[in-house]
């Protein structure tokens, strides 16, 4: 995940040096895309799937990722992408401000509607790329700045900058800069756990380098015949305490099993017997599974 975060940087920087138009959805699609290669050439314990061409604007949500535990229970996380515009005198993610699904809500707001509703976590995925270096905008200290080129902000706090910055440079990356993280922390835990590798810290994941303590192994650098992946109902709890906004809130939740939507796109007889979720436009276009031993 690291690794695609760096290229995606790297091709941003170069389709606004070459003047190309590089939207976000042939951005997400060229990282699944990435993903699924990498699945193939090393047999990582990761499904990525595509359920539907949905309508977008129905929920919010770009894609949708879970991670399942040896036992079967679930977290999962429901994903909306924007990317950077260099056009104006501030770098914005200009698209933030869509309209939702409902009167008077934004894209924002109905992904944290949907999210609520599915027991999900939701977050924006910023896709960053600019030439360094630059001094206007910072991302937290001790990390590489093209691990930043897939970065992730809880969707609560979109809804809070933009709202406390209304017709006040509400969409300017420098506001979420500061509070993101790269995407691949989205799989890390505070300490290894029972998910993986020991000598984790307790200052959020990270060691004397700057460098996260995985707990769910990086795709990107996993060997090519990879050990069991360990994930216990322990490792989705620590998750959720990690990444939730509201971690008291039971509405986002260990879930007993995958979705059926998600359990379909992931058979093979996924085309019988469930024309129902398929028409199903609040559906996410793709999931990916991440499966523990």
């Amino acid at each position: 995940m690291d690794e695609l975060a760096r290229s995606t940087w790297a091709s941003l920087v170069d389709a606004y040096d070459l003047d190309v138009d590089w939207g976000e959805v042939t951005i997400t699609h060229t990282v699944l895309l990435a993903l699924k290669r990498l699945l193939r050439e090393q047999s990582l314990p990761l499904l990525v799937e595509r359920v539907r061409a949905h309508d977008e604007k129905a929920s919010g949500a770009d894609f949708e990722l879970w991670v399942q535990s040896a036992s079967g229970n679930v977290v999962g996380f429901s994903i909306q992408a924007k990317r950077v515009y260099l056009g104006r005198k501030k770098p914005e993610y200009q698209a933030l401000g869509h309209k939702g699904a409902l009167p008077k809500e934004k894209q924002y707001d109905t992904l944290l509607r949907h999210a609520a509703k599915n027991g999900t976590v939701p977050f924006h995925l910023f896709y960053n790329g600019w030439a360094l270096p630059r001094t206007d905008i910072a991302f937290p200290s001790g990390r590489d700045t093209e691990l930043f080129g897939c970065a992730v902000v809880r969707t609560s706090e979109v809804r809070r900058i933009r709202n406390a910055n209304v017709r006040r440079g509400m969409n300017e990356v420098s506001r979420f800069a500061k509070i993101s993280m790269p995407w691949s922390d989205l799989l890390r835990l505070p300490s290894g756990g029972s998910a993986g590798g020991g000598g984790g810290s307790s200052d959020g994941g990270t060691s004397g380098g700057g460098n996260p303590t995985s707990g769910i192994p990086d795709p990107s650098q996993s060997p090519a015949a990879p050990a069991p992946l360990r994930v216990s109902d322990e490792d989705l709890r620590k998750l959720l305490e990690l990444h939730s906004a509201e971690p008291v809130d039971d509405k986002v939740r260990i879930r007993e099993g995958l979705p059926d939507y998600v359990t379909a796109a992931l058979s093979s007889t996924a085309a019988a017997g469930h024309e129902d979720l398929q028409d199903d436009p609040t559906l996410p276009e793709v999931v990916a599974v991440i499966k523990g031993a």
